[in-house]
């Protein structure tokens, strides 16, 4: 697998709203980093292999009596808007090569990045639940706004 047909802008949006995870799903994940040309699937579950190539250590098999599942995908873009689409090469069980292009259905896949300079960005909290207004000038020194909002 690899990101193909990647087609990116600057951010536009002007709202961000960050929010903790609530839990996650049991089935493997992978992560592209857009950022580089013909970026590949790296293993995000935890664990020794966390980080590496997916292919160089795993596979996904399909048919003949597996389970089915799902891959959860993610992908870095900095500051952009990004389309993008998966090639996929696979090998069927007769021993068969071929390529497939996966989208979002008809659509490409979407990645937004958080814009340079959004004019609000919210950051939620649970215990207690909060919104903090990170974007406010009496915030500007929030240990957790300038994490998330200034990577500081």
């Amino acid at each position: 697998m690899e990101a193909v047909d990647l087609r990116c802008r600057p951010s536009t949006a002007r709202f961000v709203l960050r929010h903790p995870a609530q839990g996650e799903a049991t089935y493997p994940g992978v992560h592209f980093d857009l950022r580089r040309p013909g970026a590949t699937p790296m293993i995000t579950d935890e664990g020794d292999d966390q980080g590496q190539r997916y292919f160089d250590r795993r596979r996904i098999d399909l048919g003949g009596g597996s389970e089915p599942g799902g891959l959860r995908i993610a992908a870095t873009v900095d500051a952009q808007s990004c389309d993008w689409a998966i090639r996929a090469a696979y090998r069927d069980a007769s021993g068969t090569r071929g390529e497939v292009v996966l989208r979002d259905g008809d659509e490409p896949f979407h990645a937004e990045g958080l814009p340079a300079a959004p004019e609000q960005f919210y950051l939620a909290q649970v215990a207690p639940y909060r919104l903090t207004p990170c974007h406010e000038p009496a915030y500007a020194e929030d240990r957790l706004c300038r994490l998330f909002l200034r990577g500081a």
